[in-house]
């Protein structure tokens, strides 16, 4: 059966799919169940589900009606909205740890001409817009001196921030280090425009202070918009908990909404303790391969623990909630992570 699809973004495009008809096991044809399923988006947080952004330099708009999450998504009682966001190759690469290849960057292709990868850094900033907090590791300030997670760079991200009525001008900085192995001098300890609070384990903790003493003082302990909290995972004394810190975060903080600016390990652990809600991510098209040059593994977006693996029976699946497509090098996706384990 040749279907015509009339998609209408900018122009109208005419697709002929040909479904063919394969019975399941119910007696109905499995291409009528999926085109009753694909026929409507009504729960879907994105509206259109379809579409294409008009160009690198993303409006307000088009970045609301893709991302935001106001009425769009249910908040737990007990802890915030959560969301990851990264972007990645086609083989699911987050970095190529090669000298001068700038990580991030260079996944979003931004080496290369026509890539519009800059959308992906405006879409990242506008994630933390949106987020009543972000948060970073340990291993992201030690590989990136001058991050700071807000979205200082876009001032009309800025100023449509203030049209969300959050309870703070910036998202809060978040940063988990169980290790407690971060520089407290970092610059993102230094600015005064937003809360940070360091959540570590107890020896974490005395890690940060002896530093700090080494230095001779630290913006992390004298800045009065930096805090400290010891939150150890149950039964795991060198790791932060999660659940017990996004509950802290929720009552105490008054974080509805989080957004989680990290590896594939903090995904893959958020994952195992089902407290990560939906992932964001933009596809780069081009390969990147296991290893650098120099023998490192390249690493992953979903990277679990040894012992923590998944089955075809219960691993994590995604309901995709929206795609953006930009230029010929850039896919967007918006998906809801379903557990089954």
């Amino acid at each position: 059966v040749c279907v015509c699809v009339c998609v209408c973004v900018c122009v109208c495009v005419c697709v002929c799919v040909c479904v063919l008809p394969v019975t399941s096991q119910t007696g109905r044809s499995r291409s009528s169940v999926c085109l009753q399923a694909m026929s409507s988006y009504d729960d879907t947080p994105c509206s259109p589900f379809l579409g294409t952004f008009s160009g690198e330099e993303l409006g307000i708009g088009e970045i609301s009606e893709f991302y935001s999450v106001d009425g769009r998504v249910d908040v737990p009682d007990m802890r915030p909205f959560v969301w990851s966001n990264s972007v990645i190759s086609l083989d699911g690469k987050l970095g190529f740890l090669e000298a001068g290849s700038m990580d991030s960057k260079a996944v979003a292709l931004n080496h290369i001409p026509n890539s519009c990868a800059k959308a992906d850094w405006k879409l990242l900033n506008a994630g933390w817009a949106i987020a009543d907090a972000v948060v970073g590791t340990g291993a992201i300030l030690r590989a990136e001196p001058d991050i700071k997670f807000v979205p200082s760079m876009f001032p009309d991200l800025i100023e449509w921030r203030k049209t969300l009525n959050r309870r703070e001008p910036l998202p809060a900085s978040v940063i988990v280090s169980g290790s407690g192995n971060i520089d407290p001098n970092h610059t993102l300890f230094a600015d005064t425009s937003y809360r940070t609070v360091v959540y570590t384990t107890r020896r974490g903790k005395e890690r940060i202070e002896k530093s700090a003493e080494e230095q001779g003082g630290a913006h992390l302990l004298s800045n009065a918009q930096c805090e400290v909290r010891v939150c150890e995972a149950e039964g795991d004394p060198s790791s932060v908990g999660w659940k017990a810190m996004m509950k802290e975060l929720r009552v105490k903080d008054g974080v509805r909404y989080l957004d989680v600016s990290a590896g594939g390990v903090v995904i893959a652990e958020l994952i195992q303790e089902k407290v990560l809600d939906e992932v964001r991510a933009t596809v780069a098209g081009h390969f990147m391969g296991g290893a650098a040059t120099s023998g490192v593994e390249r690493p992953n977006i979903f990277t679990p623990a040894r012992g923590k693996a998944f089955t075809h029976e219960n691993n994590p699946v995604l309901r995709y909630d929206g795609m953006r497509a930009l230029g010929r090098y850039l896919l967007f996706l918006r998906a809801t992570v379903e557990y089954r384990h």
